[in-house]
C-alpha cells in the first residue's frame, strides 16, 4: 500500500514525534522515494514552510491532471530554477460552467504520478475538493481586472475566470511558492493571474512558458484525447489559420486576415466560437495593425463536441 507523505506525518504526530524530528525523517525519505505525495493542505503547507525556512526555493505548477508534454515543459522549467517543484493534480469544479464538461474531463492520476516521478518532480499535491474549499473558509477573489475577464473566454464561459482565480489563489496560499509556472496556451488566463498577483500584492512571480505543440501544430491539451480520429486530423487547421494571420501581418487588411482565418477553420468542419486579433496586454480587439510583437490572435473552436483554444503572438 502506498502511503502519502502527509499520512506518514499524521502517523508520526499521533505518536507524539516532535515536528523537528518529523521533518528530519521526511527529508531522509527523499533518499528512498522519488517524490513526496500530499493530499492534505495542512501537511503540505507545513512541509513547504519548513523547506523555505531552510532557504530552499519553491516552484509551483498547477494542473488538473491528464498530464501531457505541455505540462511536463512547465515541470522542467521549474526544476531548472527552483530547489523544490510542486505539481498539483486537482480538477477544480468552480471553473467549469458546464457540468457535463466537468464530468467528462479526463482523470488518470496513476499515469500522472508516473510521469511526474519520471521527471524527478519533488512534490505532488492531490487534494480533495473539501481540502481546497473547507466549509466556512471564504475563498472567492474579488479584484478589478479592468475588463480582462469579460472578453473572449469570459464572454462565452461565464463564471470560469472567477473559479480559476479562486483556485489559483487558494493553491498559492497552500503551497507558498516563489514562482508560479503557467503555459501560453491559456493566454487570457495567464494575463488574469498576473493581474490578480499585482492587485493582491502576492509575493510570487509568474513565469509563462511557450505552447508545446503536436507534430502537426495542434496545441497540446488534455482534451485532445477526447477528439475522434476524424476531428483530430482536422484540428491542426486551428494553428494553421492563426499562423497565417501572423504571416500576413502588415501585408493585408487586418479584418480581411481575420475573416480568412475564420473561413479556413469553418471549411475544415470546425465551428469557431470566436476569433479575434487583440493587443497583447489589454486583449482589446484591434481594427488596425500595431507594432510588431503587440498582437495576439486567439480562437476557440469546436471540433465536434470538444472545445479547443489556441493563440499565436506576433
Amino acid at each position: 500500500m502506498l502511503l502519502t507523505t502527509d499520512e506518514i506525518m499524521l502517523f508520526l504526530m499521533r505518536n507524539k514525534v516532535s515536528k523537528q524530528n518529523i521533518y528530519a525523517l521526511i527529508c531522509k525519505l527523499n533518499t528512498f522515494t522519488d517524490m513526496k505525495i500530499f493530499t492534505r493542505t495542512a501537511a503540505i503547507h507545513a512541509y513547504l514552510s519548513s523547506e523555505k525556512n531552510a532557504g530552499k526555493t519553491v516552484g509551483f505548477v498547477p494542473t488538473m491532471g491528464a498530464l501531457h508534454q505541455g505540462h511536463i515543459s512547465l515541470i522542467r522549467a521549474s526544476r531548472k530554477e527552483n530547489d523544490i517543484t510542486v505539481c498539483s493534480l486537482f480538477v477544480n469544479p468552480s471553473q467549469f460552467n458546464d457540468a457535463e464538461d466537468l464530468q467528462k474531463y479526463p482523470r488518470n492520476h496513476d499515469v500522472d504520478l508516473a510521469m511526474l516521478t519520471e521527471e524527478n518532480c519533488e512534490v505532488a499535491f492531490l487534494p480533495t475538493v473539501l481540502e481546497v474549499y473547507p466549509p466556512g473558509l471564504e475563498t472567492a477573489v474579488n479584484v478589478d481586472l479592468e475588463g480582462l475577464d469579460r472578453r473572449l473566454e469570459g464572454k462565452f464561459r461565464p463564471g470560469h475566470f472567477d473559479g480559476m482565480m479562486e483556485v489559483v489563489h487558494r493553491l498559492l496560499q497552500i503551497t507558498i511558492p516563489d514562482k508560479l509556472y503557467m503555459g501560453q496556451k491559456d493566454f487570457q488566463q495567464q494575463l488574469i493571474v498576473d493581474k490578480m498577483i499585482e492587485k493582491l500584492g502576492l509575493s510570487v512571480s509568474l513565469e509563462v512558458c511557450p505552447i508545446i505543440r503536436e507534430a502537426d501544430g495542434l496545441a497540446m491539451s488534455s482534451r485532445n484525447t477526447r477528439l475522434t480520429q476524424e476531428f483530430r486530423s482536422r484540428a491542426a487547421v486551428i494553428n494553421q489559420a492563426l499562423t497565417a494571420i501572423a504571416e500576413n501581418f502588415d501585408k493585408m487588411d487586418l479584418s480581411a486576415c481575420r475573416q480568412e482565418a475564420l473561413t479556413t477553420i469553418r471549411h475544415a468542419g470546425l465551428r469557431p466560437e470566436y476569433l479575434e486579433i487583440c493587443e497583447t496586454e489589454s486583449l482589446e480587439a484591434l481594427e488596425t495593425w500595431k507594432s510588431k510583437g503587440q498582437h495576439v490572435a486567439l480562437t476557440a473552436a469546436w471540433a465536434g463536441d470538444i472545445r479547443l483554444i489556441d493563440n499565436v503572438v506576433f
